[in-house]
């Protein structure tokens, strides 16, 4: 019944959200905004559903966050790719100042699915050597064991899928700073690197800290 009621205002929200992009005059913007919204509001519900299953009330409403951070990156990269067409775009400057926009939204997206990560890895750790000395113990079954790393490996597939897409805009920006290094556009070019070089950080993080869970994956591994 909780899973239900989360589904429902999320859809809700979406619908919503949707709505208020059809005011955005500019095609490339409602594209852009409609695709970081819609992917948001379905990994907000996967993760909500996911959550809810695996760990109850408490696992929806992080699975809900963990999905919509997921959703917004997968949704943005999508609905922005036109920003990579120059010729819908009155000028050079509009163009690479849409690129600099998405590559932005794209750091600060994976940089709060970081955080979060960061502080469930963090948790996870802690339960995951209790669980192990347990059960060298015989006071856990191996089907408990057996579960927590069923739910650590999906977490590393979502967090893997996350890494493609983000390494995906840091190679397609990083096309885009050479274009407008080429065009005379230095200055332009100079902050799309510096948000490129950000995301490329964060990134990094995450690969760091998709090697930790498959550390605590195979702890669980019994």
């Amino acid at each position: 019944m909780r899973r239900t009621v989360i589904v429902v205002l999320i859809a809700a929200l979406m619908c919503g959200s949707l709505s208020a992009c059809t005011n955005i005059k500019d095609d490339q913007t409602r594209t852009k905004s409609e695709g970081t919204i819609a992917g948001a509001g379905v990994g907000a519900v996967l993760g909500a559903i996911l959550g809810a299953i695996l760990d109850g009330g408490r696992g929806a409403a992080r699975g809900t966050a963990i999905g919509a951070g997921v959703g917004g990156v997968a949704g943005y990269a999508y609905g922005s790719h036109v920003a990579n067409q120059k010729a819908k775009y009155a000028s050079r400057e509009e163009w690479l100042d849409a690129c600099l926009a998405q590559t932005e939204k794209a750091r600060q997206a994976t940089t709060a699915y970081n955080a979060r990560l960061r502080d469930d890895l963090v948790r996870l750790d802690k339960e995951t050597r209790v669980l192990e000395t347990a059960y060298s113990q015989g006071e856990a079954k191996r089907s408990t064991l057996r579960a927590e790393e069923k739910r650590i490996k999906q977490r590393i597939a979502e967090t893997e899928q996350l890494i493609q897409r983000a390494e995906a805009e840091v190679t397609l920006q990083n096309s885009v700073v050479q274009d407008a290094r080429a065009g005379g556009n230095g200055e332009s070019a100079f902050r799309l690197e510096t948000e490129v070089r950000g995301l490329r950080e964060q990134v990094d993080q995450l690969k760091a800290q998709s090697e930790q869970l498959a550390t605590m994956s195979h702890r669980m591994a019994v």
